[in-house]
């Protein structure tokens, strides 16, 4: 029982990261087609302001979802 309750809390979970990322897909692929700021443009700016910073975002980022899809 306590598995399935969990399991069903990771599921929410999971579709609302799924939306969120393609509500940010979506707003991407608007900006790019109505000539607007996208995403990727504040990204640039901070990985410009600080490299070491988004370096280990990225590290950390890639090492957990190493880890979470080896299994």
């Amino acid at each position: 029982m306590i598995e399935q309750a969990g399991g069903g809390v990771l599921f929410i979970l999971v579709a609302i990261l799924l939306a969120v990322l393609a509500a940010l897909a979506l707003y991407e692929a608007w900006a790019l087609l109505t000539r607007r700021v996208p995403i990727t443009w504040f990204a640039r700016l901070g990985i410009a302001d600080h490299p070491r910073f988004c370096f280990v975002v990225a590290l950390v980022t890639g090492l957990l979802a190493g880890h979470l899809l080896w299994r």
